[in-house]
């Protein structure tokens, strides 16, 4: 039997120019929600992780969802509405919704996988009209935040299992389905299918790209 056909795009720097939740914490101080020093010890962190000098993105996010704490759900998603709406929805590679659509023309269905939080990919995810999302679940109890998160941070090896338990429960085939992502850590989960795309690569993912012979897709910046 024929399995579906699918395609899982990773958001940050593939979807989209930049990343995500470093836009929401800048809305966020705009906004009045994060003080100084805690808006510039983030911004810090995001540069180290950029240049790779922080390996681990849950140290990050760890510390960035520690201000959701006793935050209801419904208000964190009021916030990621008009975040959205005046900031993300700007920050789409032209190249990304005909991508995205092109796919689904073709009777692919479209799987959102991030490391962001819920609330945001969720978001997205309804935008581009995707069939489902994967991404790092904030921990509530009783419709409030606890400021922690549920679970770990999908990324890395977190990632990759989620993705496999997830075909495994929509019988979805690897073998007919597509990858793209653009970071270097996303090795394990670009091999997972038999069309991996990279989307813009820096040099050193680049190189590794070719050596492994992932597709590789340039995107206006």
């Amino acid at each position: 039997m024929h399995k579906q056909e699918s395609v899982f795009f990773d958001i940050d720097d593939t979807l989209i120019r930049g990343q995500s939740q470093k836009f929401f914490m800048s809305f966020l101080y705009r906004e009045e929600y994060v003080s100084f020093f805690f808006y510039i010890r983030l911004i810090a962190w995001f540069l180290l992780y950029q240049l790779r000098i922080i390996k681990d993105p849950g140290i990050i996010t760890r510390y960035a969802f520690s201000f959701l704490k006793n935050m209801p759900r419904n208000e964190l998603i009021r916030l990621v509405d008009t975040f959205f709406n005046e900031v993300l929805i700007h920050k789409f590679h032209k190249e990304a919704l005909p991508l995205i659509a092109e796919h689904k023309r073709r009777g692919r269905k479209i799987f959102l996988v991030s490391n962001a939080f819920d609330s945001i990919v969720s978001k997205i995810a309804c935008f581009v009209d995707a069939d489902g999302f994967i991404s790092t679940q904030l921990e509530e109890k009783e419709g409030v935040l606890t400021g922690q998160i549920n679970g770990t941070i999908n990324y890395d090896e977190e990632k990759v299992k989620r993705v496999l338990s997830f075909c495994y429960d929509n019988d979805i085939s690897l073998e007919n389905s597509w990858g793209y992502a653009d970071h270097i850590s996303d090795i394990a989960f670009l091999k997972l299918f038999k069309n991996s795309i990279v989307v813009n690569p820096d040099s050193v993912f680049k190189k590794e790209a070719t050596i492994l012979g992932f597709k590789i897709l340039k995107f206006k910046k």
